[in-house]
């Protein structure tokens, strides 16, 4: 139910009178003994609270495809520049968990990385989602894509046709 409740808040935000108005019509859409699961959240709830940066940058780590689509369409206002940042960073902390994992130093990773325990709990399961190499070859192929971006050329256009480029080399 966690995750559930993670996804209601990202949703509709931290109102309580919100909060309340959308667990009752969960409650009475599924029904007495009824479960949310995170699927449920999305079909039922309208989305009312802003997009974080972080949780496409999430969905990326997962390689889930049609939550990056369904979080980029919601993030209109976001700048690809900002974005390719962000994953680019998430892209390099997979990297460095990868490379702890190799050294058996796992238990380490949020001190290396500078992060609390909790922003780093997903990171040994989204890195065992990429191989090493296509981790790399996703962030030189980011510098290329900062390049073309900065060139004149549409940057959203270029910045989506790059993260299908890493999402869909895991479909291959």
């Amino acid at each position: 139910f966690f995750f559930s409740a993670e996804a209601l808040i990202s949703y509709v935000g931290e109102s309580t009178v919100r909060l309340d108005s959308e667990l009752k019509k969960i409650a009475t859409s599924l029904g007495a003994g009824g479960v949310a699961k995170k699927e449920d959240i999305r079909s039922l709830v309208s989305r009312t609270a802003e997009v974080k940066p972080w949780e496409f940058s999430d969905a990326l780590a997962a390689r889930d495809v049609l939550e990056c689509e369904r979080i980029l369409s919601h993030m209109k206002g976001q700048s690809s520049f900002g974005l390719l940042a962000l994953s680019l960073s998430r892209i390099r902390d997979l990297i460095a968990t990868k490379a702890l994992e190799r050294r058996g130093d796992i238990g380490s990773l949020a001190s290396v990385l500078g992060r609390p325990d909790w922003q780093v709990r997903n990171y040994r399961h989204w890195a065992s989602r990429y191989s090493s190499v296509e981790l790399r070859m996703a962030l030189i192929s980011g510098a290329d894509t900062e390049k073309a971006m900065k060139s004149g050329a549409d940057a959203d256009l270029v910045f989506e046709r790059w993260i299908l480029s890493i999402l869909d080399r895991g479909a291959k």
